[in-house]
């Protein structure tokens, strides 16, 4: 989400301040964050993306990747992520965020992920 808050930014400083030097900082700042997070998902061994490069866990929240635009959604790492996420996440047609947290197992489905889920399969054409 900071990669989004600086692209959107980076937009605005553009379109609305008509500010191209802090539009310019901006993106290279969400670059910055981008490679980032590109490193830790090479770092990390794992042909998926991740919660982070200490949190090997899956959550359904790495399916806004691709709603936002920080990857294609025909990326082989995206559709990794997105098979990964439906074995781990995905239990009788629900969505659960992530499967355990610092509170303990996840007993809920999330339902805004099946919204996320829904999104990224209508973008493939899975309708």
């Amino acid at each position: 989400m900071c990669w989004v808050a600086l692209k959107v930014g980076s937009s605005l400083a553009d379109h609305v301040m008509h500010d191209g030097a802090q539009a310019r900082t901006w993106d290279l700042e969400a670059q910055t964050v981008e490679n980032a997070i590109w490193a830790q998902q090479q770092a990390s061994g794992l042909p998926y993306f991740t919660q982070g490069a200490h949190h090997p866990q899956m959550d359904a929240a790495l399916l806004t990747m691709v709603l936002y635009g920080f990857v294609a959604w025909d990326q082989p790492v995206f559709a990794r992520t997105l098979s990964q996420i439906e074995r781990d996440l995905v239990q009788n047609d629900r969505v659960f965020r992530y499967r355990q947290d610092n509170m303990g197992p996840a007993h809920f489905a999330f339902t805004l992920a099946g919204f996320w889920l829904a999104r990224v399969y209508l973008r493939l054409g899975e309708t």
